[in-house]
């Protein structure tokens, strides 16, 4: 499950044998108020039907499954984590147990516009990259990498794992509006107990620090407000600085050299 980070009345759903669906609170509300304001009594409309399709309106997308295989047999599915990759919250990435990635556009088909595998492992993480042409996969042996969506190669890969990621997040973290130009850093976790630090600016995506923190990692979130705060001197010490910077400097007297 995963929400819209700007339009946070849309959410979207997927896993063991359920497709891509999208809904948007909005309408369920706006479908509850119009049903609680209409007729009552014994004209009131109880038929199930009207009760399914009630549930149903906040329902604004439905995946379709890709086509059989070369067998005619349906394709399996298991999504495993998705991101929404535009504002208007028509491209979402997916990525499935089956080592696949796939692309939707709810403009185009209700079909993947792009589906594709990698490796052979299930793709256990998803996140947004730098911008939202790119995402970050994890799968489940410590393979982590960047998919450009747009002509679905892999642009990048991070080395040093020894564990599956278990969780990635950029920072300064992408945004819709603005254009980030700071440098920007790949932080994950995985199940080794390692938080790592990935440079983004070099094509090596060299390892900048990681740091050992004794428990199983599960996610990773990024607070970039906060500054560490610098340590304050105790107030003997600041009284003694100030004395010190009191008193006033004494010149040494030249000493006169006797002929």
């Amino acid at each position: 499950m995963r929400g819209h980070p700007s339009q946070t009345h849309i959410f979207a759903i997927g896993g063991k044998d359920k497709d891509l669906s999208i809904y948007d609170l909005d309408q369920l509300v706006e479908e509850k108020e119009h049903v609680e304001s209409g007729t009552t009594g014994p004209q009131k409309n109880t038929s199930p039907h009207k009760k399914n399709a009630t549930k149903n309106s906040a329902l604004i997308f439905q995946a379709k499954n890709v086509k059989n295989d070369f067998l005619d047999l349906q394709q399996p599915v298991w999504i495993q984590d998705l991101q929404f990759m535009n504002k208007e919250a028509t491209k979402i990435a997916v990525s499935t147990h089956y080592h696949q990635f796939r692309l939707y556009d709810t403009k185009v088909a209700r079909r993947p516009t792009m589906n594709i595998e990698i490796g052979k492992h299930p793709i256990k993480v998803l996140s947004v990259g730098k911008d939202f042409n790119h995402v970050l996969f994890a799968d489940t042996m410590g393979t982590v990498g960047t998919i450009d969506i747009q002509t679905g190669k892999r642009s990048a890969q991070y080395k040093g794992f020894t564990g599956a990621c278990t969780a990635l997040a950029v920072t300064p973290q992408a945004t819709f509006d603005e254009k980030i130009d700071r440098e920007q850093f790949v932080i994950s976790t995985s199940l080794d107990r390692f938080l790592r630090v990935h440079e983004t600016s070099t094509v090596y995506r060299q390892l900048v620090d990681k740091s050992y923190l004794k428990q199983r990692l599960a996610c990773v979130l990024v607070d970039e407000d906060f500054e560490y705060p610098l340590p304050s001197k105790p107030a003997d010490e600041e009284n003694e600085d100030d004395l010190w910077e009191s008193m006033e400097v004494v010149k040494e007297r030249k000493r006169k050299h006797q002929d």
